[in-house]
């Protein structure tokens, strides 16, 4: 044995040796723990097996070292904080991807897949919640069409977050982003396809996990990474990569704790006129819909914050108890809570297009300017005040917005309550704007 030899074994730790490392890698069965300059291939203790806080990368851990790097988890040291989501399926269960975060590194690709912004709105409520840094990382900047990207980009470098434009055959913006994470631990996080196993590789300097082209057929990615792992960079830091996603469901589905991970609205919460209780979605006096309407808060954010409060009211309708059958009030796919009524909807309507009011109710919310654009921006209320005979025949809802007056109409769905759209219909013969008694003399006359 060579002198180098020694000087390596003797760092390595001995069997029985109790030691703290940390996870980079959670397997089925196994962890991988770096601890004493090693990483060691360890098993929980069976204390641990059923414990409620389950080992995740990011964790320091006390082990026990065994023989050929081996080693046994014994205990979890408490967690400064953790990137968790709601885990997909019919359980409402909590998914920790990741402990002990020092930043959260939003991925998008600028092109090849389209950015998805209401994603990002997504992890930026997830970041806030759990006070995280956050930092979003546009990738393949350099393919046709970043333009549009980078102008996306643009409103979060505006709200003060920082964005770093990156392309895999551009070493000074990966030099740039690797100065920013250096001695913290960072998260990847982002769809599919869209570079972030790649980032990591060429931030640590060495293949770290496997990648593949996006799909030509579809432009989507391939789901590739399928596991949590960390890798250490050569200044110091760890950088944990995690699979794709198409969707994050937030932990916490109450529309307070959804206003506050919007940092644009959160000073204007307390000047609501109904404080915490407030929604933002069909209150008056409300500073947030006011502040959309002049345009102080970006309307495409404001409809992410509409979007992650009807999921947030379809869950609570549920009782977190999962998707439901196709027959059921909420399908597999989503919906939306109504603003008035609280009734989950599904997206799908029968005899249109799609879905732009309760079937219960017939109220929707002023989203469009034309139907399905999302450019109105203004997320009041809309009362069904009339029903429209359309040229053949064909009955149309007409809605005013509470809000700002603006009033549209929407063709009716095959499963709208027709005892509502009856007294809709007859809503004028009801109440006239005339006395009725006149009517048989201004004809006499």
């Amino acid at each position: 044995m060579d002198s180098q030899e020694v000087t390596a074994a003797a760092g390595r730790p001995s069997q029985f040796d109790t030691l703290t490392g940390v996870v980079v890698r959670r397997l089925r069965e196994h962890l991988d723990v770096t601890a004493a300059g090693t990483v060691l291939r360890c098993t929980p203790a069976g204390s641990l097996r059923h414990a409620e806080q389950q080992p995740v990368v990011g964790d320091r851990v006390t082990l026990t070292a065994a023989a050929g790097r081996t080693g046994v988890v014994q205990t979890v040291q408490p967690r400064r904080n953790a990137l968790r989501r709601r885990a997909a399926g019919p359980r409402p269960d909590e998914q920790v991807l990741a402990a002990n975060v020092d930043r959260l590194i939003i991925v998008v690709a600028a092109a090849d897949p389209k950015p998805k912004w209401p994603l990002v709105d997504r992890y930026l409520v997830t970041a806030e919640a759990e006070g995280l840094a956050a930092l979003i990382c546009l990738t393949k900047v350099d393919l046709p069409g970043a333009s549009a990207a980078r102008h996306g980009a643009a409103l979060y470098e505006r709200l003060g977050y920082p964005v770093a434009y990156v392309a895999a055959d551009d070493p000074d913006g990966v030099a740039a982003l690797r100065a920013q994470l250096i001695g913290q631990t960072s998260v990847f996080v982002g769809k599919s396809g869209v570079g972030k196993t790649t980032l990591v590789n060429l931030l640590s300097g060495e293949p770290c996990g496997r990648t593949q082209a996006v799909s030509r057929r579809t432009h989507k990615g391939r789901h590739t990474t399928t596991e949590v792992a960390a890798v250490a960079l050569p200044e110091g830091g760890l950088l944990i990569d995690t699979p794709g996603v198409r969707e994050f469901a937030l932990a916490s589905a109450a529309a307070g704790d959804i206003a506050a991970g919007f940092v644009e609205m959160r000073p204007l919460l307390e000047r609501c006129r109904f404080r915490a209780d407030c929604t933002h979605t069909h209150e008056k006096e409300c500073a947030v819909k006011a502040a959309v309407a002049d345009g102080t808060i970006d309307a495409r954010r404001y409809q992410s914050y509409l979007r992650l409060v009807a999921k947030g009211n379809d869950r609570r309708q549920r009782g977190d108890a999962g998707p439901r059958s196709p027959s059921g009030d909420t399908p597999a796919d989503g919906g939306f809570a109504c603003i008035r009524c609280g009734t989950p909807v599904p997206y799908d309507a029968h005899g249109t297009r799609q879905r732009n009011h309760c079937p219960l109710c017939l109220w929707s919310v002023h989203l469009d300017v034309r139907p399905g654009d999302r450019a109105a921006g203004c997320g009041g209320a809309m009362e069904p005040i009339a029903i429209w005979a359309r040229p053949g025949g064909e009955w149309a809802l007409v809605h005013r917005c509470e809000r700002c007056g603006a009033v549209r109409t929407n063709r009716i769905a095959g499963d709208d309550n027709e005892a509502v759209l009856m007294s809709l219909a007859v809503r004028a013969l009801a109440s006239p704007p005339f006395p009725l008694d006149r009517i048989g003399g201004a004809v006499r006359a």
